[in-house]
């Protein structure tokens, strides 16, 4: 009877940890934003920028999150 309960248990278990990785992505992305609000300056070919800098971590992260999607989907 106890395997049955531990099966059960299991989806559980993956919702909580879900939530656990959400709340600790969440405090990390509002660690930055308090951490990094200084303005930046980026170049370019054909001039320059200044953007906050918590801005420039985030949109990099996704774009490295994309590219890495886009690496594995090739892969394959």
């Amino acid at each position: 009877m106890a395997d049955n309960d531990e099966v059960a248990a299991s989806p559980a278990r993956k919702d909580r940890a879900r939530l656990a990785g959400a709340v600790v992505a969440v405090a990390v992305i509002v660690a930055l934003a308090f951490d990094n609000r200084q303005d930046v300056r980026i170049g370019y070919v054909l001039g320059d920028a200044h953007v906050r800098l918590v801005y420039l971590l985030l949109v990099t992260a996704i774009l490295g999150a994309v590219a890495g999607r886009l690496a594995r989907r090739r892969r394959r």
